[in-house]
């Protein structure tokens, strides 16, 4: 199978998933990842070494000035709300490839950034917006302000 043709299967696969709690990611397991905002949108598209750390820490808690997306989109909110209503209220579908070990097999990183570009490109536009740009909005929940 080409790599078109798995970003194809790949790509249906994360859209067409039931977002879960953003604790139900599986720790030290490389994969490709969707994150899904408080509307249940579609948002941003990774790939990740770690997907539970990367998700669940990086860009629920890191910088809103790197690409951390929940952080970036729920800045307003204080901290530990925004943390908690991240964690609560928004989601993520992902791809375990527990095989991969990007640290050590350099093919495995190379097959998931060929992967995720590739989903990229045929991804809709809405299902990315997060991706590549730094936002205008900020995501307000309803009955905060």
């Amino acid at each position: 199978m080409d790599i078109t043709t798995c970003a194809e299967v790949f790509l249906r696969q994360l859209l067409q998933q039931k977002p879960q709690p953003l604790k139900s990611i599986p720790k030290k397991t490389p994969g490709l990842y969707w994150l899904w905002d408080h509307e249940r949108k579609p948002r941003y598209h990774g790939m990740a070494s770690d997907l539970f750390d990367r998700v669940f820490y990086k860009h629920v808690s890191g910088s809103p000035d790197r690409s951390h997306m929940f952080s970036r989109h729920y800045s307003h909110l204080p901290v530990k709300e925004r943390h908690d209503f991240v964690r609560t209220n928004c989601g993520v579908t992902y791809v375990p490839f527990p095989e991969l070990s990007l640290g050590r097999v350099e093919v495995g990183v190379d097959f998931l950034k060929a992967l995720e570009r590739e989903i990229l490109s045929m991804a809709p536009e809405a299902a990315i917006r997060w991706n590549g740009a730094i936002p205008s909005e900020k995501l307000v929940p309803s009955g905060s302000r």
